[in-house]
């Protein structure tokens, strides 16, 4: 399947989200399903469909810094999709990737889970 990338410029980023921080990356979560159990749908794996049943993995961002819409919390959790669970690894080329200790610029949007905000499409290192 082929994606296009739509590059957006900062104002439009900014314009776009809910939230943007400058944070260190504090931890990442072990990926898990987005299933109530956080398991492995129980259907043949030729059977799971790739955009409802999907692998997400949450990231836990120290903030530095709240550059838009300051919330309460000094930390906030981040959700990408992908990750590895048993044998199976989902990926997505749209999705950035973290590292422990790193230092990123994130622009948010919120997530249909409260405790979550999502990466509006694009972050930068800093």
């Amino acid at each position: 399947m082929d994606v296009n990338f739509i590059h957006y410029t900062h104002e439009e980023l900014s314009n776009y989200s809910d939230t943007i921080v400058i944070g260190t990356v504090k931890e990442i979560v072990p990926p898990k399903w987005n299933t109530v159990d956080g398991k492995q749908p129980n259907k043949p794996l030729k059977e799971i469909d790739h955009l409802n049943d999907t692998i997400y993995t949450d990231i836990v961002i120290s903030v530095d810094e709240y550059l838009k819409n300051p919330l309460s919390s000094n930390e906030v959790i981040v959700r990408s999709i992908g990750g590895t669970t048993g044998n199976i690894n989902m990926t997505s080329d749209a999705e950035p990737s973290f590292k422990t200790g790193e230092k990123v610029l994130l622009y948010l949007s919120k997530d249909n889970d409260p405790s979550v905000l999502s990466i509006l499409k694009c972050r930068i290192k800093t």
